[in-house]
């Protein structure tokens, strides 16, 4: 079970003053000296290190990351981020002490219900893993690695995850941590047919209008659900953050409403996956999640976006509950088999103290997540 920390703060989307230490404040130096080795040392990078991770990651093989990390984006992540301060290990090779690797540690928050007692905590993402060529096999992923959990062990964190593509998971499962499962994924056909069934979404409920928003504003995100037992926390400050402000992507930021008040949002983005033009799904808050409501909201991004000509529309997590699984089906989504998927959406995660705990978190269908509780899409 998740640590309790207070919740009015958090609902703001703030981490409270001191709540979490900010890791380049902390006195690493026995850890640096404890995981140096004879071929490179492990750090956390300074600011002025973020330009050489950059030039680091552009020179990587485009089939090796989906995308950069770039010097603005990882002060984003570790500096701007309202849930807390973040770090990015480095390891500097000893022949040059050029960089040769980086792993970036980010914080979320986690909202946990069980027995009706809402929880809420501090938790991590561990992303952006690369090690240059001429250093691979050689231990450096796995130095990296440890030294970052050290930090999060030092920080007072419970939980940390990640979601890595299938080069990297065999890695994390090699150093203990639980395969907590894998996303469902969901297709829709082309906006075309979308276009087609979406005036007949009033079937059963007051007609939902759809509307593109420069910004979120407090009324378009819905109360929290009593279920599932495990979500991030969607909070005004957070999702501006994630979604309104992030270097070097844009979003898609909806407004759904009917009978004269909000009714939820869908944050959307184009990508290009396998040669299919996609209109991703990368966040969804209804006050009701069914399928006439799936359906308007989608069915009027499509009628708006036709000039993108997306072959199809994806939602991968959402609902993981029965009700809300069907609710997809209605909608006219189709679930993907992972066998299908050039790489389903694995999750690893547990206490950075203990390898092989969950720390007392549920497998992942009991969770909620969306692409907006990671950081790819």
């Amino acid at each position: 079970m998740l640590p309790v920390i207070e919740a009015t703060e958090h609902d703001r989307g703030n981490v409270r003053p001191g709540a979490v230490p900010a890791p380049r404040s902390l006195p690493v130096g026995d850890l640096v000296e404890r995981f140096s080795r004879r071929d490179c040392s492990v750090s956390i990078a300074e600011p002025g290190d973020y330009a050489e991770v950059e030039a680091l990651s552009r020179a990587a093989d485009p089939k090796e990351l989906f995308a950069p990390a770039t010097a603005e984006s990882l002060a984003w992540f570790t500096d701007a981020n309202p849930h807390g301060p973040g770090f990015v290990v480095i390891a500097r090779s000893a022949r040059d002490r050029s960089i040769a690797g980086h792993f970036l540690f980010y914080a979320t928050t986690l909202v946990e219900r069980r027995s009706g007692i809402r929880t809420i905590a501090p938790a991590y993402l561990y992303v952006h893993l690369y090690v240059s060529p001429a250093h691979r096999r050689m231990g450096v992923f796995g130095t990296m690695f440890a030294f970052g959990l050290e930090v999060l062990t030092r920080m007072g964190i419970r939980f940390a995850y990640t979601v890595p593509n299938p080069r990297s998971s065999p890695g994390f499962a090699k150093f203990g941590v639980p395969l907590l499962g894998t996303l469902p994924c969901w297709m829709a056909p082309s906006s075309e047919t979308w276009r087609r069934v979406s005036p007949l979404a009033s079937w059963g409920r007051a007609r939902l209008d759809v509307e593109r928003v420069g910004a979120f504003d407090a009324a378009m995100i819905p109360p929290e659900p009593e279920e599932p037992r495990v979500r991030g926390l969607r909070t005004l400050e957070a999702l501006t953050w994630r979604f309104g402000r992030r270097p070097g992507a844009e979003y898609g930021i909806w407004r759904v409403s009917g009978e004269g008040r909000a009714a939820g949002y869908v944050v959307t983005r184009v990508l290009t996956i396998k040669g299919f033009r996609v209109l991703a799904v990368c966040d969804i808050g209804l006050d009701r999640f069914d399928a006439p409501a799936i359906r308007a909201a989608i069915g009027g991004i499509c009628r708006q976006t036709a000039s993108d000509r997306a072959d199809l529309v994806m939602l991968q997590g959402g609902s993981p509950d029965r009700a809300g699984r069907r609710a997809l089906w209605c909608a006219g989504f189709v679930h993907v088999p992972d066998f299908f998927l050039p790489q389903p959406v694995t999750v690893f995660g547990g206490d950075p103290r203990q390898p092989g705990s969950t720390g007392g978190l549920p497998r992942l269908d009991g969770w909620q997540l969306t692409p907006g509780d990671w950081d790819v899409f």
